[in-house]
């Protein structure tokens, strides 16, 4: 899925996470893992938890949430990532596995609402 082809999932798919994403989100470029987080193993099936545990002692690192779209799956996903202070893609779960990110960021401390609002993961 390209760029475009998210964005417009996005706005096809309705809902409060799709609005949200929609009104504050902006496209992120796919990248390489990068070497010096390779510590952080990927834990597929984890986004919100694999995320948290990144950035939890990484103050260079803000957690995103949005939608990503990855080779061999058909639309996207509801997924959460981390950007560094470049805003560059830094994803703990899929690592090189995504082809297309939107979402916005959250702020520091904000992202374990996610998960009381049955969101993420």
């Amino acid at each position: 899925m390209t760029p475009a082809e998210l964005r417009a999932w996005v706005a096809a798919r309705g809902g409060l996470t799709a609005a949200a994403v929609l009104l504050r989100g902006r496209l992120f470029e796919p990248r390489p893992f990068p070497i010096a987080y390779l510590d952080h193993g990927p834990a597929p099936g984890q986004c919100l938890a694999s995320t948290r545990a990144l950035t939890r002692d990484r103050p260079q690192l803000r957690s995103v949430v949005g939608y990503a779209a990855a080779r061999g799956i058909d639309g996207a996903l509801q997924h959460v990532w981390a950007i560094d202070l470049d805003g560059l893609l830094v994803d703990p779960s899929w690592q090189n596995e995504g082809s297309a990110y939107y979402g916005f960021e959250v702020p520091r401390g904000q992202l374990a609402l996610l998960r009381a609002m049955g969101e993420g993961d």
